[in-house]
């Protein structure tokens, strides 16, 4: 689902649904105990550029498929320049991950 941006909250809370804009990359993530995949909304597979995410597959007896966003936070805020020194590095380095890791 691709967000719509607003700059007023629903007046009918009940109604509609909401969210923050995390300034990330849309990703559905499917989980199971052998591996992680993630997909871009451009139907990319994207996992090789975020292998810190592989932990979740130790996480999990199931298989479980998640609708998220893959961001970088800095000062416990999405930070979208830290997230662009990541994304489209398909292998990224050791250092790199370590300087600007991700969440989902």
């Amino acid at each position: 689902m691709l967000a719509t941006l607003h700059h007023e909250l629903p007046v009918d809370q009940d109604r509609d649904g909401w969210e923050f804009k995390w300034d990330g990359v849309g990703a559905i993530t499917y989980v199971s105990e052998a591996a992680v995949r993630l997909v871009s909304r451009n139907d990319k597979e994207i996992a090789a550029s975020y292998p810190e995410l592989g932990v979740l597959a130790e996480r999990v007896d199931t298989l479980v498929i998640l609708d998220g966003e893959v961001v970088a936070l800095r000062g416990g805020r999405p930070d979208f320049e830290v997230l662009q020194s990541r994304m489209h590095v398909r292998h990224p380095p050791g250092r790199l991950v370590e300087d600007a890791p991700v969440k989902l």
